[in-house]
């Protein structure tokens, strides 16, 4: 069992995904078997994603807000700092770790995807987004969520409780048509840069979580586990993209046997 008195100075630091809000690792930190450890939890809305649409999108503005995200709060020195960090703000997460990875204790990435490889699939890659980009202007956030909501990798989260879910296309429909724009353009995979060659730097214990039904980042991950001997993948049968939130419990379940094993 994870005693809570044990974990009072493990805290957590919440990255979200593209188009999402704090507020999606709502039901993670809800279950009931990991709760408690939870407790120090820490998440804001990332560069591009709140209402106004503000915020540096860059990879520099990205990395100076995560910066200042975890030099906000007054920790203690003894404390331990784990950044739980889903699609984009896992590849945020990467980024920092590969180059900071002293200022952290441990990562639980979900859906991560360190990079483009291969220069022509990026540029290709950077085209489609600067395309996006500019479509999501035009056709306003309700018609793009829509849109989005209509991508294979995103259905799945239909699977969610109907309540969270009708909650999640809610704080969607509050997003900000430029903020979203800038953030794919500033940040997408398109000008992302390529982190394969620098995974063997981060040492420190890394989960590596994907959903079975989605085979393209499940394939990902099990490649980012043979360049690091540090990091351990976890496949969650019943969900595709987003397991912390098409299924809670058992993504929930996998964090606490990392937890108990490692801090």
């Amino acid at each position: 069992m994870l005693c809570a008195s044990k974990y009072k100075n493990v805290h957590f630091w919440g990255l979200h995904g593209f188009t999402g809000h704090k507020e999606d690792f709502k039901l993670l930190k809800e279950e009931a078997c990991i709760s408690s450890v939870l407790s120090n939890w820490h998440s804001e809305t990332l560069p591009g994603h709140d209402e106004d649409g503000s915020g540096d999108c860059s990879i520099d503005g990205h990395k100076n807000w995560l910066n200042n995200f975890l030099n906000r709060k007054p920790i203690a020195a003894e404390s331990k700092n784990i950044l739980i960090a889903y699609s984009l703000g896992a590849r945020l997460a990467l980024l920092y770790a590969t180059q900071h990875s002293n200022n952290l204790n441990g990562l639980i990435l979900i859906s991560a995807n360190p990079g483009i490889e291969n220069p022509e699939e990026k540029r290709l890659r950077s085209v489609e987004d600067a395309t996006l980009s500019e479509s999501i202007k035009t056709m306003g956030v309700k018609r793009f969520i829509q849109f989005w909501n209509e991508q294979p990798l995103i259905q799945t989260q239909r699977n969610a409780p109907t309540q969270f879910y009708q909650s999640m296309q809610m704080r969607k429909r509050h997003l900000n048509a430029k903020g979203l724009s800038e953030s794919l353009r500033g940040f997408g995979q398109g000008v992302f840069p390529s982190l394969w060659d620098s995974l063997n730097q981060i040492a420190i214990p890394t989960l590596l979580i994907t959903g079975l039904k989605d085979e393209k980042y499940t394939l990902i991950n099990k490649r980012m586990k043979t360049k690091n001997k540090d990091f351990k993948h976890t496949i969650i049968t019943d969900a595709g993209h987003a397991p912390h939130i098409e299924s809670a419990t058992l993504t929930a379940i996998e964090i606490k046997k990392f937890v108990e094993e490692n801090f």
